[in-house]
């Protein structure tokens, strides 16, 4: 029976809580939460500003896309408006921009996780998962911002990130960084970045050329990457929107004036 509800879509599986108290429990177990997530069919969450909804895809016989708005009222999260929202599958990871907490909610089944990190001057950057496994292992990736001092005289800031599977809350260090040294981060890596396949990708531009390019986070080898360079130089009258594109490709947007976009996939 467990091997039958692990592919029922989250929205179905929600409805059988009510059947008895073991029903509920069993809906409610992390172990099947965990399995039920890396075996159910496909569906993906479609953001606007004011409303979340549910899309499902089917491809069977009579094929057809099931839209379904979602009620927004989170736990934890009080201010949508400072919040950056991360879709991830039929995941909703909400970060608040001025808080070292975040939320993980699964609006299908109305579960939260609260992740929180007990690092100083901490900014959540996003979700992703290790695509090179059988099962989802969903991580939480963030960083925080710290001063050192040089020769007992001088100081310079040191951005390190983290990473935290979503089962625990033990977060490790993948990597630290002296402010300036290249471009991983940016402030398109809090408020301005995307999950596609299990990898995060956000926009920030090159130190040294001041080109655009589009930087991942693969949490599979847990290494940091350069996606792609975008043929433009930043300008101040430019803001970078970072989308998926048909489901599996990425698409940036730069300036709403001259209507500049890219597309890749």
């Amino acid at each position: 029976m467990e091997e039958i509800l692990y592919r029922v879509p989250s929205l179905s599986l929600s409805r059988f809580k009510t059947v008895s108290k073991e029903w509920n429990t069993l809906l409610n177990d992390k172990t099947f939460i965990k399995k039920h997530l890396a075996l159910v069919r496909p569906q993906f969450l479609l953001w606007t500003n004011s409303k979340v909804y549910s899309v499902d895809v089917s491809l069977n016989d009579n094929p057809n896309i099931e839209l379904r708005e979602l009620p927004l009222d989170i736990p934890y999260v009080i201010d949508h408006r400072t919040t950056n929202f991360l879709p991830c599958n039929d995941l909703l990871f909400c970060a608040s921009w001025w808080s070292n907490k975040a939320v993980v909610w699964n609006p299908s089944l109305r579960q939260t996780r609260l992740i929180k990190s007990g690092e100083e001057h901490f900014r959540f950057g996003g979700i992703g998962y290790d695509s090179g496994r059988p099962g989802k292992g969903y991580h939480i990736f963030g960083h925080s911002h710290s001063r050192l001092s040089v020769n007992g005289n001088t100081s310079k800031f040191i951005k390190r990130f983290y990473i935290t599977k979503f089962e625990s809350n033990a977060w490790k260090c993948i990597d630290d960084v002296s402010l300036g040294e290249n471009s991983i981060g940016g402030d398109s890596l809090d408020n301005n970045n995307v999950s596609l396949n299990g990898n995060l990708y956000w926009t920030t531009n090159s130190y040294d050329t001041d080109e655009y390019l589009i930087q991942s986070f693969d949490f599979s080898k847990e290494i940091f990457k350069i996606f792609c360079v975008l043929p433009r130089k930043k300008d101040s009258s430019d803001i970078p929107v970072l989308s998926v594109f048909r489901g599996d490709r990425l698409s940036v947007f730069i300036n709403l004036k001259e209507q500049i976009t890219w597309r890749f996939g």
